[in-house]
């Protein structure tokens, strides 16, 4: 603000479990002189240290109070099958829908199904399918809607990539009930360390493409990311729209982001903001305990993504 930067909001009372994963933090804002408790979150887990529920709770000015909670639930390979979403109603939980997940032979995500929760029946509401190459690359994705007693085709995305699996190019388009109509695509460049270095972003306009957005990355000397500029197009001219830089310590930890955004002229920031991220010092180590799991590798044999 002004040139200068002011405190606005900070993570307290993080608790960690046994595992090191976070069970318990507070957010906090600042009003200029005092912190103010803003929302509690609680987390809980299963013996694969996979999320399996998620509570959020709102500070009253009093005590805290429920809002919303979300339980997950996965298959034997680890991967996320369900999320349920519910709401405090007083003195119980009220769910209002959820996602279901599906997997293929591979453990490829084929679909994300959308259902509300209506009375005591869940109803569909959308769903995206997903297919995907040899190499495991997500090549296309169908966005639907349910009506009445069907599916009708919303989106269809359609991804190229090149023979190191990074993606080259991606296609958008909505369908308006009879024809398939283009709305954005993108294409991408790389350096020679597979670190995406451009990203060229154009809309149709009815007749033909246009520029929208670009995108400049780029990587300190351990391929740590460390500054990213995106620029507007104002019809003749590219305006700076955006900053943000990284930095990172010797151990690859970010220590802090700093955003940056700029008037439509691209000359002025007209918005700022910084996150900084400390550590505990390591004073010890503990030797891991001798539970036996299996690996499990798929699809095996593979040239490209595994799990």
């Amino acid at each position: 603000v002004t040139q200068a930067w002011f405190i606005d909001y900070r993570i307290i009372d993080i608790i960690y479990s046994s595992g090191f994963l976070p069970e318990h933090y507070i957010a906090q804002y600042y009003d200029g002189n005092t912190w103010t408790n803003d929302y509690r979150y609680t987390l809980a887990y299963d013996a694969n240290n996979q999320m399996t529920r998620e509570t959020e709770e709102f500070w009253t000015g009093d005590d805290w109070e429920f809002e919303y909670q979300t339980l997950f639930t996965y298959n034997e390979h680890q991967h996320l099958t369900s999320e349920t979403y519910e709401s405090w109603g007083g003195d119980f939980w009220k769910i209002s829908g959820r996602e279901l997940f599906t997997y293929d032979t591979a453990q490829q995500l084929i679909s994300i199904l959308l259902q509300d929760l209506n009375v005591d029946v869940y109803e569909n509401t959308s769903q995206i399918l997903y297919s995907y190459d040899m190499d495991g690359n997500r090549i296309y994705e169908l966005g639907q809607y349910w009506f009445e007693t069907g599916w009708f085709d919303n989106f269809q995305v359609f991804n190229t990539f090149d023979h190191l699996s990074n993606q080259l190019f991606d296609l958008v388009q909505y369908y308006d009930g009879i024809n398939w109509i283009n709305n954005s695509q993108s294409g991408f460049n790389y350096d020679a360390q597979n670190n995406r270095i451009y990203h060229l972003q154009q809309t149709w306009n009815g007749v033909e493409w246009e520029n929208d957005r670009q995108y400049y990355y780029t990587y300190d000397a351990t391929q740590n990311p460390a500054t990213e500029l995106e620029e507007k197009w104002n019809g003749t001219d590219w305006d700076t729209n955006s900053t943000v830089s990284y930095t990172h310590d010797l151990d690859n930890f970010r220590e802090s982001e700093v955003y940056s955004y700029y008037t439509p002229g691209g000359t002025l920031a007209s918005f700022a903001d910084s996150t900084h991220y400390y550590y505990h010092t390591v004073t010890g180590l503990k030797e891991a305990t001798s539970t036996y799991r299996p690996l499990v590798l798929s699809p095996n044999p593979t040239t490209g993504h595994f799990t």
